[in-house]
């Protein structure tokens, strides 16, 4: 994805979860990133400290770069609990929290 449409999408979650919380919602933000470059703005708007969201699908083809956008949003948000959509890798540290992403996809009524 261009650098621009990254920051586009990331711009776009953030509003959405702000907006969401104006109207009294919890709001869990999911954390994603390309390369090294969406480093700069990829964690932006989020609190330090928080619960946050990681999906797994479609990382597995690049373990090595997903690793690295991994630890530096523990570095750089020091997330109190991820909560993991998927199987986390063996590698991943912090207080992680696995959901099974098929699972969470039904719907409940």
């Amino acid at each position: 994805m261009d650098l621009w449409r990254q920051l586009e999408s990331v711009a776009k979650n953030r509003w959405v979860g702000a907006y969401w919380q104006s109207k009294g919602k919890v709001v869990i933000p999911t954390i994603s990133w390309g390369d090294a470059r969406s480093f700069e703005f990829c964690f932006d708007g989020v609190e330090q400290g928080g619960i946050v969201a990681v999906g797994m699908i479609g990382c597995k083809h690049s373990r090595t770069a997903f690793m690295r956008g991994y630890n530096e949003m523990l570095e750089c948000l020091k997330p109190k609990m991820i909560i993991v959509f998927g199987t986390p890798f063996s590698e991943m540290k912090g207080n992680i929290v696995s959901v099974d992403y098929q699972s969470s996809r039904k719907v409940v009524r």
